[in-house]
């Protein structure tokens, strides 16, 4: 659980792959005849130490406490108690509070060659975790990506349902095709159907170095926004190859709008949502994608029998608790009760 790196520092030492840091201090040993010896091991290695300093070392004890049968949250909550003489950043308390099961999805995302090669994200681990964590909390729609919703979101992990897993792998995979298109657009038309593996071989050091570059604009403040966006343009059959073309163009050519909103604050849901609004819009413009819209028609209404007080306005509903109150009433005041409620219905739908 904890304590795997100091226990395998030890053995380093011990196996002489390590040496002591230059500021230990001496080794004072008071002997029976109350005779004092100091020896300097400030740099040394195991194999240089004297035997007397070796046996020192040899006879101190080490605690360790084994715990059994601990549920996930129960070692989890153990590990952070743990690190009570150490405070761990948010970003690594959140990355043990969001649970095995999300944690291990997190990081078979973080090992795909999108989030490896490509993102223009700090190489930090807990700065790519993080930025997986916000894109699984936007596909969540779930805005506010501030460090205070982080933290609950990683509490919640339940949020983080089997249909969103699937999804974020759906669009990592597409966007994974979708780089890959936008690197070979960037090279001379005559390497553009050769494989990487050949166009690394005849690219001069700097064109070379260009071409591996990550991509500038998938940033911490981008990636959520553009994985919501690739899933739209997946899900209405937006070949790897068109979006590649527009997500160049709409970054390369960013409105100073879009720019407002990921200055500071970036993280508030207003200005997520403001991003990913304009994205998706940009994205409905070039594609002509209609939007679906569920239409309810009454006689479907009528199929289903449903019930006339559930969406029914409040008048439908004093209407209703008269017709109760009154054992005498017609079949067909009853009858005509129903129409207006399915009507009521019909404008809420509407």
């Amino acid at each position: 659980m904890d304590g795997k790196q100091r226990s395998t520092t030890l053995e380093k030492f011990l196996n002489d792959e390590i040496k002591l840091g230059h500021n230990i201090r001496p080794v004072v040993i008071e002997n029976e005849d109350d005779t004092i010896e100091t020896y300097i091991v400030a740099g040394k290695k195991w194999s240089e130490l004297p035997d007397r300093a070796k046996q020192v070392f040899k006879n101190c004890k080490i605690q360790m406490v084994y715990f059994k049968d601990m549920t996930q949250h129960e070692r989890e909550l153990q590990f952070i108690k743990l690190q009570g003489g150490k405070k761990l950043s948010n970003a690594e308390v959140n990355k043990v509070r969001i649970g095995g099961t999300v944690r291990e999805f997190i990081y078979k995302q973080l090992a795909t060659d999108l989030w490896t090669k490509h993102v223009a994200i700090s190489s930090n681990r807990e700065v790519k975790f993080e930025a997986m964590q916000q894109t699984l909390m936007v596909m969540s729609r779930n805005y506010d990506l501030s460090g205070k919703s982080l933290q609950a979101f990683s509490e919640d992990s339940i949020m983080v349902t089997d249909d969103i897993i699937e999804q974020v792998e759906q669009v990592t995979e597409y966007l994974n095709e979708v780089v890959a298109l936008i690197k070979k657009f960037s090279l001379p038309a005559e390497l553009q159907s050769l494989e990487e593996s050949e166009v690394i071989t005849k690219l001069e050091p700097k064109e070379l170095k260009k071409y591996l570059k990550t991509i500038d604009y998938l940033k911490k403040v981008n990636v959520p926004i553009i994985y919501n966006t690739a899933l739209k343009a997946l899900q209405n059959d937006v070949n790897t190859k068109d979006f590649a073309k527009f997500i160049s163009k709409f970054f390369e050519n960013v409105s100073a709008k879009y720019k407002s909103k990921t200055e500071s604050g970036s993280s508030d849901s207003d200005k997520v949502k403001a991003r990913i609004d304009m994205l998706n819009d940009a994205l409905i413009s070039e594609f002509k994608i209609v939007e679906k819209v569920v239409e309810v028609k009454a006689e479907e209404i009528q199929a289903e029998n449903l019930e006339p007080a559930i969406t029914a306005t409040p008048e439908s509903f004093s209407e209703a608790n008269q017709e109760e109150q009154s054992e005498q009433t017609e079949t067909s005041d009853q009858d005509h009760e129903d129409a207006k409620a399915i009507l009521n219905i019909i404008d809420n739908v509407a």
